[in-house]
């Protein structure tokens, strides 16, 4: 995937009217201030990655992140503050977004760290996934050597499939505990419920397809499901399409899509990595 770099970006105002989501797109931003803390809102509109450092305008201020997506806040793990800026580097997903807040009194000369803390991917989950579809009427389990995206299946059951999916694995770790470790499941279609070792992680719905699992590994094995339910457009096409021989979805209004509508990508597609955070 290629990575936009601060050579090659482009900056602008959120709400200017004049950058925008367009064919180049850009790194947008936002500023407010409150009473005691300052929060820019920082979004990039671009479909890659986005590496920069960002300068902002404020010093004597600790800065944190706020993610809207998690709900979680978390100190900026690397910054530099000097000549009345703060300097922050950043790495964007394509179309991700982050609230740089603030607050709460700081020497305005100070750095921490000057790299950014780097995922270093450690396993790769991509084989042998058990897969239980929880269709109603068909309910079914299959075996999935790699992952692929359900409407390339040759068995119609899967390949016109709507609802959710669970699948299932396990893989081996020598916990570092002075250490993070995020689940990165690639790409998902279209939304995705993690759990470790029978315990519900979270949910993700959006880029980046990434959850921190740090606080639910275990030494040695771990178990791994992930729930994946996609849309009801490919059964509802199918359907319509009399792919299998089977009674229509009951509808309270006519479905108006033509039957010719493509069927939608769907399920865990990967690449599934388990990724160590370490400061380099």
């Amino acid at each position: 995937m290629e990575l936009l770099d601060a050579e090659n970006l482009l900056y602008g105002v959120a709400g200017n009217g004049t950058v925008g989501v367009d064919k180049t797109g850009a790194v947008l931003f936002k500023h407010r201030t409150g009473a005691d803390h300052d929060v820019y809102f920082m979004a990039n509109t671009t479909e890659k990655k986005a590496h920069f450092t960002a300068s902002f305008r404020i010093a004597g201020k600790r800065p944190y992140f706020f993610n809207a997506v998690t709900g979680s806040i978390a100190e900026a793990p690397s910054f530099r503050q000097r000549n009345g800026r703060t300097e922050i580097p950043l790495q964007l997903e394509e179309s991700e977004s982050v609230f740089v807040v603030f607050a709460g009194a700081i020497d305005d000369n100070v750095h921490k760290n000057e790299i950014l803390p780097t995922p270093a991917a450690i396993i790769r989950l991509d084989t042998n996934w058990t897969v239980q579809f929880n269709d109603p009427e068909h309910p079914f389990k299959k075996i999935f050597p790699v992952l692929t995206d359900w409407t390339s299946n040759e068995d119609a059951f899967v390949k016109y499939y709507s609802g959710t999916a669970i699948y299932s694995n396990t893989f081996h770790l020598d916990v570092d505990k002075g250490a993070g470790y995020l689940l990165d499941l690639g790409t998902v279609a279209d939304i995705a419920s993690v759990s470790i070792n029978n315990k519900e992680v979270g949910t993700v719905w959006t880029k980046p397809w990434a959850i921190d699992i740090t606080t639910y590994l275990e030494p040695g094995v771990n178990a791994i499901t992930v729930k994946v339910a996609n849309s009801w457009n490919n059964r509802l096409v199918a359907d319509m399409q009399k792919k299998i021989n089977r009674p229509p979805v009951y509808l309270s209004q006519p479905y108006t899509a033509d039957k010719e509508q493509p069927y939608k990508s769907s399920g865990l597609l990967g690449p599934v990595t388990i990724k160590k955070i370490i400061i380099k």
